[in-house]
């Protein structure tokens, strides 16, 4: 038996297959393996004194009747590591020890693609691949159903296990390139924040500069205010229209579906 027969359109690039391929096999023990990173990291700054590198000093000031002291504060990359983990497993899951995804069907691997006699007699037998499987899943985008072979494979499989329910497994590709999007952006903005604020809104310089001019109460404000407009319009605008566009582009998708 076969567990999982993979029907795609030769017509989709072959990367963003991979990726959803990807991301559904190894999504779960990707996030779980991080979250046990962290957990085994906490601890060990916890038990251990165990830290990562840390980025330059972070001002705020210390307000009192008396005047205002400056305090530092540095901010250490303690959430890279997690992230990398998780990066790690969606990539090279499938290939750990003990954490198979099962047997499929591929046809790009399974038949021959150079020899033009074993290549007609792996097609001749694509239908006794499909009975042989119990599921099958399909990278769906939307050009899959204009494709000949890609609808005598749904059709014939639907045909065969017309009593057996939830056998057909629907994975539009936009949603992992999303998935995997939103995650790269937050990770590198995150970074981002953490490598710039000592040089920007938290520098010496300019917790002085508001000190100087500006009364305590509105200390707080000005830095929420002049922070979140830094990284909100200089760090998220961007990329903000991007997912916009993006998330019209895949709800296209889900109407034609």
């Amino acid at each position: 038996k076969i567990e999982t027969f993979i029907s795609h359109s030769w017509l989709t690039a072959g990367w963003l297959k991979t990726l959803a391929l990807m991301y559904r096999a190894n999504q779960t023990r990707a996030a779980v393996a991080s979250f046990v990173t962290t957990i085994v990291q906490v601890a060990a700054q916890w038990y251990f004194d165990f830290r990562l590198p840390e980025t330059g000093d972070t001002f705020y000031p210390d307000c009192s009747a008396d005047g205002c002291l400056f305090r530092t504060v540095r901010l250490d990359l303690s959430f890279t590591l997690p992230c990398l983990v998780f990066l790690v497993f969606i990539v090279f899951g499938q290939e750990l020890p003990g954490l198979s995804t099962g047997s499929c069907f591929l046809d790009k691997c399974c038949i021959h693609q150079v020899d033009e006699e074993k290549k007609l007699r792996g097609i001749q037998q694509l239908g006794g691949f499909l009975r042989s499987s119990q599921r099958m899943v399909i990278l769906w985008q939307p050009e899959y159903l204009s494709r000949m072979w890609c609808a005598y494979e749904i059709a014939a499989f639907h045909y065969i296990n017309i009593e057996i329910d939830d056998v057909i497994e629907l994975v539009p590709l936009k949603l992992p390139l999303l998935s995997m999007s939103l995650f790269g952006f937050h990770f590198l903005s995150t970074v981002l924040l953490h490598l710039a604020a000592p040089l920007t809104g938290y520098s010496e310089l300019h917790v002085s500069w508001m000190v100087e001019n500006l009364p305590p109460p509105a200390h707080f404000p000005y830095m929420f205010g002049s922070m979140s407009a830094f990284f909100l319009g200089g760090v998220y605008l961007l990329p903000g229209m991007f997912f916009w566009y993006f998330c019209k582009w895949h709800m296209q998708d889900r109407k034609m579906l």
